[in-house]
């Protein structure tokens, strides 16, 4: 009796592989497939990394580029500033040699009118040149004469009237006003003339 209902249990039973309907999903994916999953993936993240790399590239030499653009313009406003600068002594002199033929010219052509007066006024007006100054207005006086003109700086009107007053028939010359002039980058001055004897010229 034991061996028969041993033999009925083990009929019953069912071999293992019948017992899994597919036992090929429970095997693993052959090493061929499981390579390729793997190179396709390391090759996705080699072309990120690229990319990556690439991006952070073209950020550094943005900037690279931009700093050396910007430090060009520096370089040229400072170069411009340095030229002003060296050339501004030069401007003023432009400017009162100008101020000079079109406010000086008046004044000369009418004292150049009375006798004996004429050589004086020309070397005045050479001098003026010689020292760097503008003569803007040479008015009569009794005895002499009064000069007002621009100068860059004191030097040039101190030269001037250093000159005036070893021209020939000057008895007194006094620089009797020196000043810069507001809000710009020269100063006026005014010599008081004064001829020798009667009448002077």
């Amino acid at each position: 009796m034991g061996i028969g209902r041993k033999s009925a249990a083990a009929a019953n039973v069912a071999p293992a592989y019948q017992r899994v309907p597919n036992i090929n999903l429970l095997r693993p994916r052959s090493a061929k497939k499981q390579l390729t999953s793997i190179g396709r993936y390391s090759l996705l993240l080699a072309l990120l990394s690229g990319l990556g790399l690439v991006f952070m590239l073209y950020q550094q030499t943005a900037a690279s580029g931009e700093k050396m653009l910007l430090s060009a313009q520096l370089s040229g406003m400072r170069s411009q500033i340095d030229s002003a600068k060296a050339q501004k002594g030069e401007a003023v002199r432009l400017q009162t040699e100008i101020e000079r033929l079109e406010l000086g010219t008046k004044d000369y052509q009418k004292l150049a009118s009375f006798n004996g007066w004429s050589g004086f006024l020309a070397e005045v007006q050479q001098k003026s040149s010689s020292a760097g100054v503008a003569l803007t207005a040479m008015k009569q006086k009794a005895g002499g004469i009064v000069v007002s003109g621009w100068s860059p700086s004191p030097k040039e009107a101190l030269a001037f009237h250093e000159s005036v007053a070893q021209a020939a028939g000057v008895a007194q010359c006094a620089l009797s006003s020196l000043s810069k002039s507001p809000g710009e980058a020269r100063f006026s001055f005014t010599l008081d003339v004064s001829f020798k004897g009667q009448g002077g010229r």
